[in-house]
């Protein structure tokens, strides 16, 4: 079965998001208002290391996608 790849626009808007979030946590901060800091500083994490995982996810993909194309047999 195909794995598909994560559309460059999701990606686009994951890190549009995480720079949000960050943003958001960095004012509440200032603010001393520490617990919605720590929510959006959390929020802005995850979305980051959600980014970079479907980033590496299509680099895997794409290079599979590749070694096959060039006649290597799937192992399963």
């Amino acid at each position: 079965m195909n794995k598909t790849k994560i559309h460059p626009l999701i990606l686009l808007s994951l890190g549009i998001s995480s720079f949000v979030m960050g943003w958001r946590g960095y004012e509440n901060f200032t603010l001393h208002k520490d617990g919605y800091g720590m929510t959006f500083s959390f929020l802005c994490i995850f979305l980051a290391l959600l980014a970079v995982y479907a980033l590496m996810r299509n680099q895997r993909i794409e290079s599979f996608n590749r070694r096959n194309k060039k006649g290597h047999k799937l192992i399963r």
